[in-house]
């Protein structure tokens, strides 16, 4: 049938369905109904022109020179297959491309997984959190310790509450107290 011509290979569309977003399930059972309503319409015409006895209308004609040229006409007629327009080869030449990107997507993942599980054998490692001293706990994690030493901070200690620098040692330097605090209240030395 007429299929084979246009269909050469067949659509898994269970193995579509899997890969299609649950969102967009509703536009692929669209596009499904297109294309079986489009096969069923190829379908229903043969693959081939049908053959045409042509001896016999040569033989029964009035007019033979008609029934030669009409044999000539219908033997030279070629119904031209619709060109993709360079669609397969773009297609091709991104499935490459996405195969390649594929390839380095995985092997950083690979690498991401292997850093993780590294970090999550450290964490079944250490001690639990309800039974280490706060020393202990700013000692594993000292990104996220205060550290008052080098860097002191004032409650609630979010960027807003903080005095930069400058001001904290303009205001040290001239003698005032400053108070921890969102406000940061400042008080003369007496």
């Amino acid at each position: 049938m007429a299929t084979k011509r246009v269909v050469k290979a067949t659509v898994d569309w269970t193995e579509l369905a899997k890969r299609v977003p649950t969102h967009q399930k509703s536009n692929l059972l669209a596009f499904k109904s297109k294309s079986d309503a489009y096969s069923r319409k190829v379908s229903v015409y043969p693959e081939e022109p049908p053959k045409i006895d042509w001896s016999y209308y040569k033989a029964n004609a009035a007019n033979k020179a008609v029934v030669e040229q009409l044999e000539k006409q219908y033997n030279s007629l070629k119904i031209p297959y619709p060109s993709d327009g360079g669609a397969v080869s773009k297609i091709e030449q991104e499935e490459k491309l996405f195969a390649e990107q594929l390839k380095v997507f995985v092997a950083a993942s690979n690498e991401r997984i292997q850093q993780f599980e590294t970090e999550l054998v450290a964490i079944k490692n250490t001690k639990p959190y309800d039974q280490m001293t706060e020393e202990e706990w700013a000692f594993a994690h000292p990104e996220w310790a205060l550290d008052c030493l080098n860097n002191p901070s004032f409650a609630p200690h979010t960027p807003e509450a903080q005095l930069d620098a400058e001001d904290l040692a303009f205001y040290r330097g001239n003698g005032f107290i400053v108070y921890p605090g969102p406000d940061k209240f400042l008080e003369k030395r007496k």
